[in-house]
């Protein structure tokens, strides 16, 4: 009996151990996979309040910048206003990030005095007290400062050295005797587009749309006219806030086209050619004044009225440019049309008609109720007017004013600056960008 007991042990044991250490093997794997599930779950976390971080100061730097030539009291209060909302809205994103890790410290005590600061002069200003040249000083400073804490987390965004985990004592108190990095040149913006109101302000109604409905056939031959020497067939429609044919094919010289055409006037909505690739850079003065005359010139001849060149962009071998409508010597900036031009061959090689269609009507402009010079000294005295122009900007998707139009610099810094002719309050600031690749507005 004892030998039995003796060979069952024998055999029994190690299988029994075998199998505890397999069950055990597998399941210190799921432990590990479990536990580099939360690490990437947790370095992902870190990443993406990292990035809104970013975005937020870029945001506050760009609004800071423009309390620097707020001349009215609404606009000053509305900047106010808008850095109390991003200081608060950093404090949040940066409670997603450990304590422990030492580079939000400086960065909350920022943004947290940042806030507060602007709350107490929003007060005053909403009292009828303009900031005063100390207030603007301690501004400029405070600009200064967000650039640099800007750069810093865009650069750690850049290079990927985001603090990944929670460290420990020991390493905190090693990284807080060591000494900090340069700030970095990198930027992160993240507000930058193509031009003051370019963006699509889509009514319930598209205002520019006239005519009767067309078929599918009357499309094409409409699309036929817009891509003059291309084969195009029907690929389908769009049912979307401006119903349209969508057509595609090449042209003669072997490249894919798209056009789509409205169901309503057929009008040309949207046309996309890729370019010849070549010349990227910026041209000069001469090179850009053809490429915009080459833009005029294709608009005028396919039934716009009077157009002018706004704002630009140069990348990857094109030009696109937004054209604005004219009425009476006055911009309307609501009415755009945007257009991409080959910059070696000077082609038109994209449309987008979207904002004109919406948009375009002879509109019943307000005679101005101010002068020019009334309106150039509502102005802040910061800025040095280098322009003056009328404009009809929109200020909601169903408002639109009379502005006088002031661009100018206050140091080195370019703005646009809107006075309400009417009223004579300061609508809006635009900061602009000069780049390799044009004129960038935010």
């Amino acid at each position: 009996m004892n030998k039995k007991i003796k060979k069952i042990l024998a055999i029994g044991v190690p299988i029994l151990l075998f199998t505890a250490l397999i069950i055990s093997s597998f399941w210190g794997f799921g432990q590990k996979a479990l536990a580099d599930t939360y690490r990437e779950s947790t370095r992902a976390s870190y990443k993406r309040a990292f990035i809104e971080l970013s975005e937020n100061l870029d945001e506050m730097e760009a609004t800071l910048s423009k309390l620097t030539v707020a001349g009215s009291k609404y606009q000053t209060a509305l900047l106010l206003d808008d850095i109390w909302r991003l200081s608060g809205a950093s404090v949040t994103v940066m409670a997603q990030i450990p304590s422990s890790h030492i580079d939000t410290y400086e960065l909350n005590s920022f943004v947290v005095r940042c806030g507060d600061y602007a709350r107490e002069l929003m007060k005053s200003v909403i009292s009828g007290k303009m900031p005063s040249e100390r207030d603007v000083e301690q501004l400029a400073q405070l600009h200064n400062v967000c650039i640099k804490l800007r750069d810093d987390v865009s650069a750690k965004i850049v290079s990927e050295s985001i603090p990944s985990e929670p460290i420990t004592n020991e390493e905190y108190f090693t990284a807080s005797q060591a000494p900090k990095d340069d700030d970095s040149e990198l930027k992160f913006p993240t507000l930058i587009y193509d031009g003051a109101f370019s963006e699509s302000n889509e009514r319930a109604e598209a205002r520019g749309l006239t005519g009767s409905d067309v078929s599918a056939d009357e499309a094409l031959q409409k699309a036929l006219e817009y891509a003059q020497g291309a084969t195009l067939s029907l690929t389908g429609e769009s049912n979307g806030s401006i119903p349209a044919y969508d057509f595609s094919g090449t042209t003669s010289a072997g490249m894919d086209i798209d056009v789509s055409v409205t169901k309503t006037g057929g009008k040309l909505l949207w046309l996309m050619l890729s370019s010849s690739g070549g010349e990227s850079q910026r041209p000069d003065e001469d090179g850009a004044a053809k490429l915009r005359d080459a833009g005029l010139e294709y608009l005028s001849a396919h039934g716009y009225g009077s157009m002018t060149s706004t704002y630009a962009q140069y990348y990857a071998g094109c030009v696109l440019i937004n054209y604005a409508a004219m009425q009476d010597d006055v911009i309307l900036y609501s009415d755009l049309v945007k257009l991409w031009i080959d910059i070696d061959t000077g082609e038109i090689i994209g449309v987008d008609a979207r904002n004109y269609l919406f948009s375009h009507i002879v509109r019943d402009l307000p005679e101005p109720e101010i002068s020019e010079g009334e309106a150039r000294e509502m102005v802040s005295k910061n800025l040095s007017v280098e322009s003056i122009k009328l404009a009809y900007i929109p200020l909601t998707i169903q408002t639109e004013r009379l502005c006088y139009e002031f661009k100018g610099k206050c140091g080195e810094q370019s703005y646009i600056i809107y006075i309400d002719a009417v009223s004579g309050e300061e609508c809006k600031i635009f900061k602009i960008i000069d780049s390799d690749q044009g004129q960038l507005v935010i």
